[in-house]
Protein backbone atom coordinates (compact mmCIF):
# COMPACT_ATOMS: atom_id res chain seq x y z
CA UNK A 1 0.00 0.00 0.00
CA UNK A 2 1.40 3.35 -1.06
CA UNK A 3 1.59 6.12 1.53
CA UNK A 4 1.59 9.88 1.06
CA UNK A 5 2.58 12.74 3.36
CA UNK A 6 -0.44 14.53 4.80
CA UNK A 7 -0.08 18.00 3.33
CA UNK A 8 3.46 19.30 3.84
CA UNK A 9 3.78 17.55 7.21
CA UNK A 10 5.94 14.53 7.97
CA UNK A 11 2.90 12.39 8.85
CA UNK A 12 2.41 9.63 6.27
CA UNK A 13 -1.01 8.10 5.61
CA UNK A 14 -2.00 5.11 3.51
CA UNK A 15 -3.56 5.95 0.16
CA UNK A 16 -6.74 4.19 1.29
CA UNK A 17 -7.95 5.10 4.77
CA UNK A 18 -10.41 3.14 6.86
CA UNK A 19 -13.56 5.08 7.71
CA UNK A 20 -15.00 3.81 10.99
CA UNK A 21 -18.44 5.40 10.94
CA UNK A 22 -20.21 2.02 10.85
CA UNK A 23 -18.38 0.65 13.91
CA UNK A 24 -20.88 0.41 16.73
CA UNK A 25 -23.71 1.54 14.46
CA UNK A 26 -23.96 -1.28 11.92
CA UNK A 27 -21.19 -3.63 13.11
CA UNK A 28 -20.67 -5.51 16.36
CA UNK A 29 -17.24 -6.01 17.92
CA UNK A 30 -16.40 -9.29 16.17
CA UNK A 31 -17.24 -7.79 12.77
CA UNK A 32 -15.21 -4.67 13.54
CA UNK A 33 -12.21 -6.81 14.47
CA UNK A 34 -12.46 -8.75 11.20
CA UNK A 35 -12.57 -5.56 9.15
CA UNK A 36 -9.76 -3.84 11.09
CA UNK A 37 -7.35 -6.77 10.91
CA UNK A 38 -8.08 -7.33 7.23
CA UNK A 39 -7.28 -3.66 6.60
CA UNK A 40 -4.05 -3.84 8.59
CA UNK A 41 -2.96 -7.02 6.81
CA UNK A 42 -3.53 -5.34 3.44
CA UNK A 43 -1.47 -2.27 4.35
CA UNK A 44 -4.10 0.25 5.42
CA UNK A 45 -2.52 2.31 8.18
CA UNK A 46 -4.84 5.33 8.40
CA UNK A 47 -7.95 4.82 10.57
CA UNK A 48 -10.47 7.64 10.93
CA UNK A 49 -13.22 7.78 13.54
CA UNK A 50 -15.00 10.41 15.68
CA UNK A 51 -16.25 10.70 19.22
CA UNK A 52 -19.88 10.79 18.02
CA UNK A 53 -19.66 7.72 15.77
CA UNK A 54 -21.35 4.55 16.96
CA UNK A 55 -23.95 6.15 19.20
CA UNK A 56 -21.62 8.51 21.04
CA UNK A 57 -18.35 6.68 21.52
CA UNK A 58 -19.06 3.17 20.29
CA UNK A 59 -16.82 3.45 17.24
CA UNK A 60 -13.81 4.63 19.24
CA UNK A 61 -14.33 1.89 21.82
CA UNK A 62 -14.62 -0.88 19.24
CA UNK A 63 -11.73 0.41 17.16
CA UNK A 64 -9.48 0.60 20.23
CA UNK A 65 -10.33 -2.97 21.20
CA UNK A 66 -9.79 -4.24 17.66
CA UNK A 67 -6.40 -2.56 17.32
CA UNK A 68 -5.10 -3.80 20.66
CA UNK A 69 -1.39 -4.53 20.44
CA UNK A 70 -1.34 -3.34 16.81
CA UNK A 71 -2.04 0.27 17.82
CA UNK A 72 1.54 1.25 16.96
CA UNK A 73 1.00 0.20 13.33
CA UNK A 74 -1.59 2.87 12.57
CA UNK A 75 -2.11 6.58 12.16
CA UNK A 76 -5.11 6.99 14.44
CA UNK A 77 -7.43 9.90 13.72
CA UNK A 78 -10.54 11.01 15.56
CA UNK A 79 -12.69 14.13 15.75
CA UNK A 80 -14.12 16.51 18.30
CA UNK A 81 -16.74 19.22 18.40
CA UNK A 82 -20.11 17.68 17.57
CA UNK A 83 -22.66 17.24 20.37
CA UNK A 84 -22.20 14.11 22.46
CA UNK A 85 -25.84 14.02 23.56
CA UNK A 86 -29.24 14.81 22.16
CA UNK A 87 -29.54 17.62 24.71
CA UNK A 88 -26.94 19.74 22.89
CA UNK A 89 -26.93 21.27 19.44
CA UNK A 90 -24.35 22.57 16.99
CA UNK A 91 -20.56 22.32 16.89
CA UNK A 92 -18.51 23.32 19.93
CA UNK A 93 -14.77 23.84 19.42
CA UNK A 94 -14.24 25.63 22.73
CA UNK A 95 -11.30 24.90 25.00
CA UNK A 96 -13.58 23.34 27.61
CA UNK A 97 -15.09 20.94 25.08
CA UNK A 98 -11.75 19.96 23.55
CA UNK A 99 -10.04 19.33 26.89
CA UNK A 100 -12.92 17.23 28.17
CA UNK A 101 -13.47 15.22 25.02
CA UNK A 102 -9.83 14.40 24.29
CA UNK A 103 -9.61 12.57 27.62
CA UNK A 104 -12.76 10.61 26.83
CA UNK A 105 -11.52 9.70 23.35
CA UNK A 106 -8.13 8.57 24.64
CA UNK A 107 -9.82 6.32 27.18
CA UNK A 108 -12.21 4.78 24.66
CA UNK A 109 -9.45 4.25 22.09
CA UNK A 110 -7.19 2.64 24.70
CA UNK A 111 -4.23 4.81 23.80
CA UNK A 112 -2.15 7.62 25.26
CA UNK A 113 -1.96 9.68 22.07
CA UNK A 114 -3.99 10.60 19.00
CA UNK A 115 -2.05 10.99 15.76
CA UNK A 116 -4.52 13.35 14.07
CA UNK A 117 -7.10 15.23 16.15
CA UNK A 118 -9.67 16.92 13.93
CA UNK A 119 -12.31 19.60 14.36
CA UNK A 120 -15.39 17.83 13.03
CA UNK A 121 -17.09 21.04 11.84
CA UNK A 122 -16.28 24.75 12.05
CA UNK A 123 -17.71 26.51 15.11
CA UNK A 124 -18.70 30.12 14.36
CA UNK A 125 -19.30 30.80 18.07
CA UNK A 126 -15.74 30.06 19.22
CA UNK A 127 -12.76 32.18 18.10
CA UNK A 128 -10.38 30.03 16.09
CA UNK A 129 -7.55 31.36 18.28
CA UNK A 130 -9.10 29.75 21.37
CA UNK A 131 -9.42 26.43 19.54
CA UNK A 132 -5.85 26.50 18.26
CA UNK A 133 -4.42 27.36 21.69
CA UNK A 134 -6.24 24.37 23.19
CA UNK A 135 -4.87 22.11 20.47
CA UNK A 136 -1.38 23.50 21.01
CA UNK A 137 -1.59 22.58 24.69
CA UNK A 138 -2.56 19.02 23.77
CA UNK A 139 0.51 18.84 21.54
CA UNK A 140 2.78 19.96 24.38
CA UNK A 141 1.18 17.40 26.69
CA UNK A 142 1.92 14.63 24.18
CA UNK A 143 -1.75 13.71 23.76
CA UNK A 144 -2.00 14.87 20.13
CA UNK A 145 0.61 14.78 17.37
CA UNK A 146 -1.12 16.74 14.60
CA UNK A 147 -4.42 18.52 14.01
CA UNK A 148 -6.88 18.72 11.15
CA UNK A 149 -10.39 19.81 10.33
CA UNK A 150 -13.50 18.68 8.53
CA UNK A 151 -16.13 20.47 6.47
CA UNK A 152 -14.30 23.81 6.49
CA UNK A 153 -14.93 26.21 3.63
CA UNK A 154 -12.04 27.71 1.73
CA UNK A 155 -12.34 30.94 3.73
CA UNK A 156 -12.54 29.11 7.07
CA UNK A 157 -9.47 27.06 6.22
CA UNK A 158 -7.51 30.17 5.22
CA UNK A 159 -8.55 31.96 8.41
CA UNK A 160 -7.36 29.06 10.56
CA UNK A 161 -4.07 28.79 8.64
CA UNK A 162 -3.36 32.49 8.96
CA UNK A 163 -4.21 32.46 12.67
CA UNK A 164 -1.76 29.59 13.23
CA UNK A 165 0.99 31.56 11.52
CA UNK A 166 0.29 34.74 13.49
CA UNK A 167 0.16 32.86 16.80
CA UNK A 168 3.17 30.68 16.02
CA UNK A 169 1.26 27.54 16.98
CA UNK A 170 0.32 24.18 15.54
CA UNK A 171 -1.27 24.39 12.10
CA UNK A 172 -3.92 22.24 10.46
CA UNK A 173 -2.39 19.62 8.17
CA UNK A 174 -5.49 17.84 6.87
CA UNK A 175 -8.99 18.81 5.78
CA UNK A 176 -11.78 16.28 5.36
CA UNK A 177 -14.35 17.17 2.74
CA UNK A 178 -17.05 15.41 0.77
CA UNK A 179 -15.43 14.55 -2.53
CA UNK A 180 -16.37 11.98 -5.13
CA UNK A 181 -16.97 11.72 -8.87
CA UNK A 182 -20.46 13.17 -8.44
CA UNK A 183 -19.66 15.81 -5.79
CA UNK A 184 -16.78 18.06 -6.80
CA UNK A 185 -17.62 21.40 -5.18
CA UNK A 186 -14.34 21.38 -3.25
CA UNK A 187 -12.46 21.79 -6.53
CA UNK A 188 -13.84 25.32 -6.91
CA UNK A 189 -11.74 26.88 -4.13
CA UNK A 190 -11.03 24.58 -1.19
CA UNK A 191 -8.39 22.42 -2.87
CA UNK A 192 -6.38 25.44 -4.04
CA UNK A 193 -6.53 27.01 -0.57
CA UNK A 194 -5.44 23.74 1.03
CA UNK A 195 -2.46 23.46 -1.31
CA UNK A 196 -1.51 27.08 -0.63
CA UNK A 197 -1.35 26.42 3.11
CA UNK A 198 0.19 22.94 3.02
CA UNK A 199 -3.02 21.15 4.00
CA UNK A 200 -3.83 17.71 2.61
CA UNK A 201 -7.27 16.80 1.30
CA UNK A 202 -8.98 13.77 2.86
CA UNK A 203 -12.12 12.87 0.87
CA UNK A 204 -15.06 11.22 2.60
CA UNK A 205 -18.17 9.72 0.93
CA UNK A 206 -15.87 8.58 -1.92
CA UNK A 207 -18.63 6.35 -3.29
CA UNK A 208 -21.38 8.96 -2.87
CA UNK A 209 -23.15 7.09 -0.06
CA UNK A 210 -23.39 3.97 -2.21
CA UNK A 211 -24.37 5.42 -5.57
CA UNK A 212 -20.91 4.56 -6.94
CA UNK A 213 -20.75 1.17 -5.20
CA UNK A 214 -21.60 -0.77 -8.35
CA UNK A 215 -24.85 -2.03 -6.83
CA UNK A 216 -26.82 0.98 -8.12
CA UNK A 217 -27.46 0.74 -11.85
CA UNK A 218 -29.14 3.38 -14.00
CA UNK A 219 -32.44 2.18 -15.40
CA UNK A 220 -32.85 -0.45 -12.68
CA UNK A 221 -34.92 -0.22 -9.49
CA UNK A 222 -32.96 0.87 -6.43
CA UNK A 223 -31.91 -2.06 -4.22
CA UNK A 224 -34.51 -2.04 -1.40
CA UNK A 225 -31.93 -1.98 1.42
CA UNK A 226 -29.67 0.67 -0.11
CA UNK A 227 -29.35 4.12 1.47
CA UNK A 228 -30.75 5.63 -1.70
CA UNK A 229 -33.90 3.54 -1.30
CA UNK A 230 -34.33 3.97 2.44
CA UNK A 231 -33.21 7.58 2.99
CA UNK A 232 -35.34 10.16 1.13
CA UNK A 233 -32.84 12.97 1.83
CA UNK A 234 -29.99 11.01 0.24
CA UNK A 235 -32.23 9.94 -2.66
CA UNK A 236 -33.34 13.51 -3.33
CA UNK A 237 -29.75 14.68 -3.36
CA UNK A 238 -28.08 12.00 -5.46
CA UNK A 239 -30.69 10.14 -7.54
CA UNK A 240 -31.26 12.85 -10.15
CA UNK A 241 -31.10 12.74 -13.98
CA UNK A 242 -27.64 14.33 -14.17
CA UNK A 243 -26.08 11.84 -11.75
CA UNK A 244 -27.79 8.95 -13.48
CA UNK A 245 -26.21 10.05 -16.77
CA UNK A 246 -22.81 10.18 -15.07
CA UNK A 247 -23.37 6.76 -13.56
CA UNK A 248 -24.31 5.29 -16.94
CA UNK A 249 -21.09 6.73 -18.33
CA UNK A 250 -19.08 5.19 -15.50
CA UNK A 251 -20.55 1.76 -16.21
CA UNK A 252 -19.60 2.21 -19.86
CA UNK A 253 -16.00 3.05 -18.90
CA UNK A 254 -15.96 0.08 -16.50
CA UNK A 255 -16.87 -2.25 -19.36
CA UNK A 256 -14.21 -0.76 -21.62
CA UNK A 257 -11.45 -0.96 -19.00
CA UNK A 258 -12.43 -4.23 -17.26
CA UNK A 259 -12.64 -2.37 -13.94
CA UNK A 260 -15.52 -1.99 -11.52
CA UNK A 261 -17.36 1.30 -10.96
CA UNK A 262 -16.16 1.59 -7.32
CA UNK A 263 -12.58 0.82 -8.35
CA UNK A 264 -12.71 3.53 -11.01
CA UNK A 265 -14.28 5.98 -8.57
CA UNK A 266 -11.68 5.44 -5.84
CA UNK A 267 -8.72 5.38 -8.23
CA UNK A 268 -9.97 8.61 -9.83
CA UNK A 269 -10.01 10.33 -6.43
CA UNK A 270 -6.45 9.19 -5.77
CA UNK A 271 -5.37 10.93 -8.97
CA UNK A 272 -6.81 14.30 -7.93
CA UNK A 273 -4.70 17.24 -6.88
CA UNK A 274 -4.08 17.52 -3.15
CA UNK A 275 -5.64 14.18 -2.17
CA UNK A 276 -3.54 12.33 0.40
CA UNK A 277 -5.79 9.48 1.56
CA UNK A 278 -9.29 8.43 0.52
CA UNK A 279 -11.43 7.56 3.55
CA UNK A 280 -13.50 4.54 2.56
CA UNK A 281 -15.77 2.63 4.90
CA UNK A 282 -16.32 -1.12 4.90
CA UNK A 283 -18.68 -3.49 6.68
CA UNK A 284 -16.92 -6.71 5.69
CA UNK A 285 -13.42 -7.80 4.66
CA UNK A 286 -14.42 -8.24 1.00
CA UNK A 287 -15.17 -4.51 0.79
CA UNK A 288 -11.76 -3.72 2.30
CA UNK A 289 -10.13 -5.88 -0.38
CA UNK A 290 -12.09 -4.08 -3.10
CA UNK A 291 -11.03 -0.68 -1.78
CA UNK A 292 -7.39 -1.71 -1.64
CA UNK A 293 -7.52 -3.01 -5.24
CA UNK A 294 -8.15 0.53 -6.43
CA UNK A 295 -5.00 1.76 -4.69
CA UNK A 296 -2.90 -0.99 -6.22
CA UNK A 297 -3.93 -0.17 -9.80
CA UNK A 298 -3.67 3.56 -10.58
CA UNK A 299 -5.54 4.89 -13.59
CA UNK A 300 -3.57 5.36 -16.79
CA UNK A 301 -3.89 8.40 -19.05
CA UNK A 302 -6.38 6.70 -21.36
CA UNK A 303 -8.66 5.79 -18.45
CA UNK A 304 -8.44 9.28 -17.02
CA UNK A 305 -9.40 10.72 -20.40
CA UNK A 306 -12.43 8.44 -20.62
CA UNK A 307 -13.58 9.59 -17.18
CA UNK A 308 -13.08 13.24 -18.15
CA UNK A 309 -15.30 12.62 -21.18
CA UNK A 310 -18.03 11.18 -18.93
CA UNK A 311 -17.96 14.25 -16.68
CA UNK A 312 -17.96 16.79 -19.50
CA UNK A 313 -20.71 15.01 -21.41
CA UNK A 314 -22.98 15.15 -18.36
CA UNK A 315 -22.16 18.80 -17.70
CA UNK A 316 -22.55 19.97 -21.29
CA UNK A 317 -25.72 18.05 -22.06
CA UNK A 318 -28.29 18.88 -19.41
CA UNK A 319 -31.66 17.17 -19.64
CA UNK A 320 -34.39 18.97 -21.61
CA UNK A 321 -36.80 21.06 -19.56
CA UNK A 322 -39.87 19.28 -18.30
CA UNK A 323 -42.86 19.64 -20.55
CA UNK A 324 -45.64 21.88 -19.35
CA UNK A 325 -49.25 20.83 -19.59
CA UNK A 326 -51.63 23.12 -21.45
CA UNK A 327 -54.01 25.21 -19.31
Amino acid sequence: MQTRPLGTSDLSVSLIGMGCNSFGARLVQAEVSDVVHCALDLGISFFDTANIYGEYGGSETMLGRALGARRHQVVLATKVGMPMSTQRHGPDNSRVEIMREVEASLKRLGTTWIDLYQLHYPDPQTPIEETLRAMEDLLRQGKVRYIGCGNFSSDELATAANASTEMGCMRLIGCQTEYNFLSRDCETALVATALQHGVGILPYFPLATGMLSGAIMPGNPLPPKSRLATDPVIRERFWNPRNQRVLAGLFDVARKTSRSVPELSLAWLMSRRGVCSVIAGATRPAQVQSNVAAALHPLNNEELALLDDVWHAAELNPPPPASRSMP
